[in-house]
């Protein structure tokens, strides 16, 4: 059997679709791939310069939803379809990821979406960089950029209102 990642087989798509490579430009394309480099983009990773506070978080408890105010809300469940792994990232339509535990207890997102999502992380590259979860405690967690914490059970819902009144800004 020969395990290739999804972004790997999404690129793939893409390539064939638009008429980019032939069936067999891509076969040996994929087939060929070095199977111990998974990228060669510089990797994420959680070094004590990228995140000193973080912890290694329990992974029976991360299931749950964590919000942002401004980047939304995304869902941590447990995928027991899945035979590499049984937790599943979501973050709307197109954000879905494994979570895939490395030997040093980092979490890696393998990605499991269209390729817009890779596209987007990669800057039109069809290399994707590594990206993992960074846990500062047990309800908070940031990836990608430590200025968007997401936090347990924080969702558009649970959020205080608008604390200005309707029509008191300039032009609404």
């Amino acid at each position: 059997m020969i395990e290739i990642p999804n972004e790997s087989l999404h690129w793939a798509i893409a390539k064939l679709v638009q008429g980019e490579s032939s069936y067999e430009e891509i076969k040996q394309e994929l087939l060929n791939k070095p199977k111990n480099k998974r990228n060669s983009v510089e990797q994420f990773t959680l070094k004590s310069e990228t995140c000193s506070n973080c912890i290694k978080a329990d992974v029976s408890k991360l299931p749950g939803i964590y919000g942002n105010p401004s980047q939304g809300e995304i869902k941590i469940s447990l995928n027991e379809s899945d035979p590499k792994g049984n937790l599943y990232f979501q973050h709307g339509v197109y954000g879905k990821a494994y979570i895939r535990v490395k030997p040093t207890l980092e979490l890696l997102l393998e990605w499991d979406s269209e390729v817009a999502i890779a596209d987007a992380l990669a800057g039109g590259s069809e290399e994707v960089p590594d990206i993992y979860l960074y846990f500062v405690d047990e309800d908070n967690f940031y990836y990608s950029s430590p200025l968007f914490m997401y936090t347990r059970n924080l969702t558009f819902e649970t959020l205080p209102e608008i604390p200005w009144a309707p029509g008191s800004c300039t032009g609404v």
